[in-house]
């Protein structure tokens, strides 16, 4: 069944699922999305990215819940999905029912391309042999396209290591300029910011993964901003700008009034001014974290530019397979009859099926 993002029986419900499946899956003390993170993204209207949520439901108990995003603007091939199915009751069959269920929901969506992430810790290898959401993903037809390494960093920072940072990158990066806020992009920035946040996806390591260039929207950089404000989370951004005023890198932190979490974003340096250790002159900046939010703070980067003092906490890989559409398998009558509306992360190709898993903010299968 489809959940009503404004029902906040079934959004509750969702999202309980959620979270016990990502617990029992990454550990217990791994960050997820809050409650209400969580109800604001499904909730949010944007002409971007249409986001479900599903539950599954057996004699009226709720056994597991599903997500499924479509790109609406680009990479229209493409579902990313979600199957989050209650620790106690897994090995049952009920992971498979609900991905087929999402698979016959993105093939209805004309997708041809499924995405998804599994996880494991990095004591398990680069491929994440014999852990059970990696060997899930691999027996439903999905390999392995592209591993991402999350890392956590404890805060605050001790200020002279951050200091010594910024120093080393300042001797190489005198050309720029740094410009850092709280909340909003300013105004002047916001076209020069929009151009990074389009090619991160791209512009990073893609292994296998096939990944169309996200088209410049500041709009839809706003209506992000009015995401983060609804969902108690504040944003600190920084970019370094060139001599004429271009900005050529940028990055941004968002913290979680909910629990005090803070995840790296988006992070880019354009190829041009790569070389400059500008990378290395943000953590200086990243002090402000700690100052200017009340609760304390874990930072839990997600993208590939981090300090060089994190600590590999866990593994997250994407898988790619290849299958034809006349071999998916029809909707299974195990699915349950209810279905519910999230957004999720999954890809599966359709002439030629590649499926994929790969890691972001939180577990995704990517195609």
């Amino acid at each position: 069944m489809r959940i009503d993002p404004f029902d906040s029986r079934e959004v509750n419900l969702w999202w309980d699922i959620y979270a016990a499946a990502e617990r029992a899956d990454r550990g217990a003390g791994t960050a997820v999305w809050t409650r209400d993170e969580s109800r604001h993204e499904l909730q949010h209207d944007t002409a971007t990215i249409d986001r479900r949520a599903y539950l599954a439901r057996i004699d009226g108990e709720v056994v597991a819940g599903g997500r499924l995003a479509l790109p609406m603007r680009d990479n229209l091939r493409v579902a990313m999905l979600g199957v989050h199915v209650a620790p106690e009751l897994r090995r049952r069959g009920i992971g498979t029912a609900v991905l087929t269920a999402l698979e016959e929901e993105a093939r209805s969506a004309g997708r041809s391309i499924l995405k998804a992430n599994a996880s494991w810790p990095c004591s398990a290898g680069d491929d994440g042999s014999g852990v059970p959401g990696r060997e899930f993903a691999r027996r439903h037809g999905y390999a392995l396209a592209l591993g991402d390494v999350q890392s956590r960093l404890p805060l605050p920072v001790a200020a002279a290591h951050l200091d010594a940072l910024g120093a080393e990158a300042s001797a190489r990066s005198q050309d720029y300029s740094l410009r850092s806020w709280i909340g909003s992009v300013p105004q002047v920035l916001i076209g020069g910011w929009a151009e990074l946040d389009a090619a991160v996806d791209t512009e990073a390591p893609v292994g296998d993964l096939e990944i169309e260039r996200a088209t410049v929207d500041t709009s839809e950089i706003r209506r992000s901003e009015t995401l983060i404000a609804q969902q108690n989370r504040r944003s600190f951004g920084t970019v370094a700008c060139d001599r004429g005023g271009r900005v050529v890198a940028f990055t941004q932190l968002v913290v979680s009034g909910d629990d005090g979490n803070a995840y790296q974003w988006g992070t880019l340096v354009r190829r041009e001014a790569r070389g400059n250790r500008l990378g290395m002159a943000w953590p200086s900046r990243s002090r402000i974290c700690g100052c200017c939010w009340r609760t304390p703070l874990t930072c839990a980067p997600c993208t590939r530019t981090t300090p060089a003092s994190t600590s590999t906490c866990c593994r997250s890989t994407a898988a790619w397979a290849s299958r034809p559409p006349n071999s998916w398998p029809s909707c299974r009558s195990g699915w349950p009859e209810r279905r519910t509306r999230r957004t999720a992360h999954s890809s599966v190709q359709i002439t030629g099926v590649s499926r994929e898993l790969r890691f972001w903010t939180d577990i995704r299968l990517l195609n």
